[in-house]
């Protein structure tokens, strides 16, 4: 009975060794792979990493790169932009200074324009004023031959009338005193009247004429 259950379990013991035995061999197998394929796969990742780190630097250098030349054409295109306006304020300070310099012979020239007009009235008054002057002045002058010529004639008249009035008068007082022995009447009192008005009166025109001839002297100066 003993023996029968040794020669049991002595197979099952072996079996049982056996089996632990290649348990452990495939266990082992499987944990050495098992390392090989993590191992690989660290591998890759680390290779994934540099990768991307190197991919990462590359990127950063390109983008500082880009931005560098990016800030350089900023640069550059302010520059340029300052300088345009630079310019262009330049131009416009110089425009506007031709405006003002326009504006000022402008204004000059309005000043002139004015003073001008002002000169051309007073010059066709003044111009006005003379004429009228010589024309009165050329009526003056013929007025005043007319009464020259006219003053001639009178003094002529009271000069010839004169010597006749004596006579008249001389006949006219012999027969008022009545004792003349001429024949006289009243009709050389009447006749002397007559020519005594007559010659007072072209007396009185001659003294007109006279007053209007100095009139006319003095203004013709």
């Amino acid at each position: 009975m003993k023996d029968s259950l040794k020669n049991w379990m002595l197979p099952l013991l072996v079996g049982v060794l056996l089996g632990s035995g290649s348990a452990s061999g495939y266990f082992l197998y499987q944990q050495q792979g098992h390392d090989a394929h993590s191992q690989k796969l660290e591998q890759q990742i680390q290779l994934e990493q540099q990768k991307q780190l190197q991919q990462q630097q590359e990127f950063t250098a390109d983008l500082a790169n880009k931005t560098s030349q990016f800030e350089q054409l900023v640069a550059k295109l302010n520059d340029e932009l300052k300088e345009q306006k630079e310019s262009s304020d330049r131009e416009l300070a110089k425009l506007q200074q031709k405006i003002t310099s326009l504006q000022q012979s402008t204004q000059k020239l309005t000043v002139t324009k004015k003073k001008l007009d002002t000169r051309v009235v007073q010059l066709k008054t003044e111009t006005k004023q003379q004429q009228h002057v010589i024309s009165n002045s050329q009526a003056l002058f013929t007025e005043k031959a007319n009464l020259q010529g006219e003053l001639t004639q009178i003094k002529s008249q009271i000069t010839q009338l004169k010597g006749p009035l004596a006579k008249q008068k001389k006949a006219c007082d012999e027969f008022k005193s009545g004792t003349s022995w001429n024949w006289v009447s009243q009709a050389d009192c009447d006749k002397y009247n007559t020519m005594n008005k007559e010659v007072v009166a072209l007396e009185q025109k001659s003294t007109l004429i006279s007053n209007r001839l100095e009139q006319l002297e003095k203004l013709t100066k």
